[in-house]
């Protein structure tokens, strides 16, 4: 089936689109807006804080998307967070604020095991349905930035939070319709069949096999240094520019569209789920790129147009990295157990975790070119992992 012509997969883009656009809102001015009150580490470690949950619990998100409904557990990941984000706007308290972030992390337990056995299970095939998701990643890359800076002119942080939250609102008034089927772990799609998985230690043991674990430290190390971009390089460029919100924002906006432009040139050229593609090669040349655009982001100083380039190289990185890692995650889990596989395999979320932690650090207590170099080194290593898992 043409991607274009798959309306259940076009819709679940939707909302993934819509529902990072929310973040993408609220993304340029946390950093910043926490920075004013805590220092660098501190400020990290509010921004982390929404991937410990993961780490543990992932798994959860196909447990509880099992007795409760896809659609409910969607709704329910939403009500988190839109509770999260008011206590973003409410508490001034680092511990607060920090329990905000954690049951932002719960949320984003159950929604990401669900909605990723759904794109798995598209008609259209992983590969195409993986980079489709991250299309309305890049799409929300966009509009969210764009929104954050325009209202940049009238708060510097509460109408970006109360936008993100009708944003969250949105996004589940729209599920029921754009989701009118279960998830493959209540019925698979393609076949009908129930499955019923019980997770215990013993069934998760089972899974551990080498190729799985060898993607679990390869995508862990990629997210260390991946999450950085997206968490401290607001803190990065505030020490090289005067309006590091308007700038990064700006950032953003262009390792978006070139990132959709990039990914829709992927799936030509790959022929969509039509043509087979050597993923440990795509893996290792989007390594190479990251690697590329960090060294860049250590030579660019105050100049602009560096980082721009630098953007569109990590661009490229991003577009070919990103989904394969979730293509071989598909590759390895077997059908009936794709949910679970995709919730035990957030433990990679404790990169996204000790990422942000460790360059606060090092931006705090080195440079801002140490902090690069650390990435260098992560996207280095997270490379051979994930090549030797393929």
């Amino acid at each position: 089936m043409a991607v274009m012509t798959d309306r259940k997969l076009l819709a679940l883009g939707m909302l993934t689109m819509l529902r990072s656009s929310a973040s993408y809102i609220a993304l340029p001015v946390l950093a910043l807006h926490f920075n004013q009150r805590f220092s660098a580490v501190e400020t990290s470690i509010i921004i982390a804080v929404p991937t410990v949950f993961p780490v543990f619990f992932g798994y959860l998100g196909h447990y509880f998307s099992e007795r409760a409904g896809g659609r409910l557990s969607m709704r329910i990941s939403l009500a988190l967070d839109i509770l999260a984000y008011l206590g973003y706007s409410i508490f001034g308290n680092f511990y607060l604020l920090a329990a905000s972030s954690f049951i932002s992390g719960v949320a984003r337990a159950i929604w990401e095991p669900v909605t990723k056995s759904l794109f798995a299970f598209s008609e259209s095939g992983a590969d195409a349905a993986f980079r489709v998701r991250y299309i309305g990643i890049c799409a929300a890359g966009v509009a969210g930035p764009l929104i954050c800076a325009f209202l940049s002119h009238y708060s510097r942080f509460a109408y970006q939070i109360a936008a993100a939250i009708a944003t969250f609102v949105l996004v589940g008034i729209l599920t029921p319709r754009a989701v009118p089927f279960a998830p493959q772990n209540k019925a698979n799609s393609a076949r009908g069949a129930k499955v019923r998985e019980t997770l215990n230690p013993a069934n998760i043991a089972a899974i551990l096999s080498p190729k799985f674990v060898s993607a679990l430290v390869g995508g862990t190390l990629v997210y260390m240094a991946f999450s950085q971009f997206e968490s401290v390089f607001p803190l990065f460029l505030d020490k090289y520019f005067e309006d590091a919100v308007k700038i990064f924002s700006t950032l953003l906006i262009v390792n978006s569209v070139v990132s959709a432009l990039l990914q829709v040139c992927y799936m030509w050229i790959a022929g969509g789920a039509g043509r087979r593609v050597n993923n440990r090669l795509v893996i290792l040349s989007g390594s190479a790129a990251f690697i590329a655009a960090y060294g860049l982001f250590i030579a660019g100083g105050s100049r602009l147009y560096i980082y721009i380039i630098g953007v569109c190289i990590y661009s490229l990185g991003e577009v070919l990295v990103m989904p394969a890692m979730d293509v071989a995650l598909d590759a390895i889990a077997p059908e009936g157990k794709k949910a679970l596989y995709y919730g035990v395999a957030e433990i990679r979320s404790i990169g996204f975790t000790a990422g942000p932690i460790l360059a606060g650090a090092i931006l705090q207590i080195a440079s801002p070119s140490a902090m690069c170099a650390a990435a260098i080194l992560f996207f280095a290593a997270g490379a051979l992992f994930l090549s030797a898992g393929e």
